[in-house]
């Protein structure tokens, strides 16, 4: 049992490695170089806006999401993109759509 456990941790870490192939832990900043091809606005949901505005810019990885098989989205606050405190607006985002620029020690 404990090695299935110890696959799957291996797994969600292996899934947690920015376009470059470097490791993502919390904390590390990073820079948003892709956007996902799927978005778009709808009513009062302007996520593609939103992207668009993170796009190039760098913030720091609050958290991840994910089943700890797959791959697991990065969280960002990113609020201040549109003026408003970090923490009102918060993004996911696929790993493979951003770079490290520092890591936390």
């Amino acid at each position: 049992m404990p090695k299935r456990s110890l696959l799957a941790k291996d797994r969600r870490l292996d899934s947690r490695r920015d376009h470059r192939g470097r490791k993502l832990k919390r904390g590390d900043k990073i820079r948003i170089v892709g956007l996902p091809k799927s978005l778009r606005n709808e009513g009062d949901m302007q996520t593609k806006t939103i992207f668009k505005l993170c796009h190039g810019r760098v913030f720091r990885i609050v958290g991840f999401f994910g089943d700890g098989i797959h791959e697991d989205w990065i969280e960002l606050h990113v609020g201040r993109v549109v003026g408003e405190p970090g923490y009102k607006h918060s993004i996911f985002i696929e790993p493979a759509l951003v770079e490290v620029v520092d890591t936390t020690n």
